[in-house]
């Protein structure tokens, strides 16, 4: 992971589509950031991504003890889905 500052620590990744469980972890120990929060052991979070979704991008705040994980569509995805908002968007106003 990335230092970010502040006890912020960031990890991007592609992926495939799927279902993926994911907690942060202190190297060489068992002390975790997961969906408890910090504990010993913590639980695991999971996440989804669909087809055109291909970026992971994983948050820890090791000072607060969270974690979050954001999955950005792939570029192609988000012409389309802009396209499909300017589409809509027309629709609606030549409605009016």
């Amino acid at each position: 992971m990335t230092s970010l500052g502040g006890g912020i620590y960031e990890f991007q990744q592609n992926i495939a589509p799927g279902t993926y469980q994911y907690k942060a972890v202190d190297t060489g120990s068992w002390d975790a950031i997961g969906s408890d929060a910090r504990s010993i052991n913590a639980d695991n979070l999971s996440f989804t991504t669909t087809p055109g979704n291909s970026l992971a991008i994983f948050k820890v705040d090791a000072l607060n003890g969270t974690i979050q994980v954001a999955v950005v569509p792939e570029p192609s995805s988000l012409v389309l889905l802009s396209a499909a908002g300017v589409t809509l968007f027309a629709f609606f106003r030549r409605r009016k």
